[in-house]
């Protein structure tokens, strides 16, 4: 089994904030107070009802989203590894040094973690994890498929973004 080196997601938080809230501007935050200030009472996955035990993992085909692998996530995104079948690892809380907390990942070393929304919102925010890399790239689109940013977070802090009409997010 492989495991990426990239992301494991914490958390996704999704809203349709009013669009005079937001410009067309990438807003990034370092913290996750500061994101909830600007786009408070956002729904939260924790990953909790995938959770294969203490230090344990599991995989799951890709896409992950609310009713695969015998869990139940929040509707309107899914999780999409690089991989096909067994591409989504789950790790339970203090897998190989990781915090307390049920992650998602890419199964695969160098892959790319996509959330793919089922309709745009303007805010998302997510807590990032790696393994074994320093920094994280996060690359989002709008719902044609254009780039609105990328931005470099290190791994361990809480990458939060909010943007205007956000579809895709590349990790």
């Amino acid at each position: 089994m492989k495991l990426s080196r990239t992301l494991g997601v914490l958390l996704v938080l999704l809203t349709s904030l009013p669009a005079a809230q937001l410009s067309a501007t990438l807003i990034t935050f370092n913290s996750r107070i500061s994101f909830t200030q600007f786009a408070p009472g956002l729904p939260v996955e924790s990953f909790a009802s995938l959770n294969p035990g203490n230090g344990n993992i599991s995989v799951c085909d890709s896409p992950l989203h609310d009713s695969s692998c015998g869990g139940s996530l929040l509707p309107g995104i899914s999780y999409e590894g690089t991989l096909g079948t067994n591409g989504i690892a789950i790790t339970g809380p203090g897998f190989f040094h990781m915090p307390n907390v049920v992650a998602v990942f890419v199964n695969l070393f160098g892959g790319t973690l996509t959330l793919r929304l089922t309709a745009p919102a303007d805010a998302i925010g997510f807590n990032l994890f790696s393994i074994s890399a320093s920094t994280i790239d996060v690359s989002v689109f709008d719902p044609n498929g254009i780039a609105l940013g990328m931005f470099r977070v290190p791994a361990g802090v809480g990458g939060m973004c909010s943007l205007e009409r956000l579809i895709v997010v590349a990790i």
